[in-house]
């Protein structure tokens, strides 16, 4: 991952997640 590609793709990463645990 490219340094200004990380806190984006970890923040949709955690949308991901807590979207997975909802269910």
């Amino acid at each position: 991952f490219q340094s200004f590609y990380e806190d984006g793709e970890r923040e949709m990463l955690i949308e991901q997640v807590d979207i997975l645990q909802d269910k």
